[in-house]
């Protein structure tokens, strides 16, 4: 604690000294962001683009150091894509059906978070400002849009296949049911039926997220993120700047009960293979802004 008590008695003139004061602004810009962690063979996870957009607050305690913070809306997330051995879960009241094939899957996932960041900025020069903070952001909302393919061979032999859309939110979904948006706007419709030990099973032209999932216990992205974040500001006077962002999360964002991996357990062929991985948000920013 010998560090702490020096950087307060640091602080102390200069929060007791007449020259400090606050100060306000707002910024706005481009996100590139992506989710950081382990991947299956045959998986590849880019970065997507994104915004973001909130005020700012600052707590001038000298001219060239002080406090901030600041109420940000931003998008997150990553793009996904595999293409390798895999399975689908055939639905039906009476008896779920888990057979293996081939897939060729892609999807894009958006979650929107409203984050605090509470750090310190320094200005080494009057035109330039770095700053390094601890950010507690909220899941606002989680969709990911895609398309995903699946092969396999019938029990009679014949080799089929069938594409499906992926329509997914992760807040309102429910397990083993097509998507609620789609089912708002479009009629349910079956696009591949097939038959399997005497049953009838209908394939969906939608799936949400959770439709291989007989329970639902949670959501597949936790509901807070913690990380830093260290930035970099360019005055170009004394109001407006452009600056470039880093953020790393500390924490698992993905609930490991609902993370499901692209292939069957060979010694359990019936359950739903979970991910135990570790999943971190990492985003790049690069914004413009004023302050007053």
């Amino acid at each position: 604690m010998k560090w702490l008590n020096t950087f307060i008695l640091l602080l102390l003139p200069a929060l007791t000294s007449q020259a400090q004061k606050w100060a306000f602004g707002f910024k706005a810009g481009a996100s590139y962001s992506s989710i950081a962690g382990p991947t299956e063979p045959n998986e590849t996870v880019r970065f997507q683009y994104g915004i973001h957009i909130g005020p700012e607050f600052k707590l001038v305690l000298h001219p060239s150091f002080g406090l901030f913070s600041a109420l940000e809306y931003h998008q997150g997330g990553a793009e996904y894509s595999y293409k390798g051995p895999g399975y689908f879960v055939f639905r039906h009241p009476a008896r779920d059906a888990f057979v293996n094939g081939e897939i060729q899957k892609s999807y894009v996932v958006e979650n929107a978070y409203i984050g605090i960041p509470i750090g310190i900025y320094a200005g080494p020069w009057k035109s330039l400002q770095i700053g390094v903070a601890i950010t507690t952001n909220l899941l606002v909302s989680s969709t990911a849009r895609g398309n995903m393919r699946f092969a396999y061979i019938s029990p009679n032999g014949k080799p089929k296949n069938f594409e499906v859309k992926l329509d997914y939110n992760y807040f309102r979904d429910e397990p083993g049911q097509p998507p609620k948006r789609t089912a708002l706007f479009t009629r349910p419709r079956t696009i591949h039926t097939t038959i399997l030990q005497g049953i009838e099973y209908n394939v969906p032209e939608f799936l949400g997220a959770y439709y291989f999932y007989r329970e639902k216990n949670g959501r597949l992205y936790k509901t807070f993120d913690f990380g830093w974040n260290i930035w970099l500001r360019y005055y170009l006077n004394d109001a407006f700047f452009v600056g470039l962002y880093y953020y790393r999360g500390f924490v698992d964002i993905t609930n490991n009960a609902m993370d499901l991996r692209h292939q069957l357990d060979d010694q359990h062929p019936t359950d739903l293979p979970r991910s135990s991985d570790i999943d971190r948000n990492i985003i790049y920013r690069l914004t413009v802004g004023f302050s007053f």
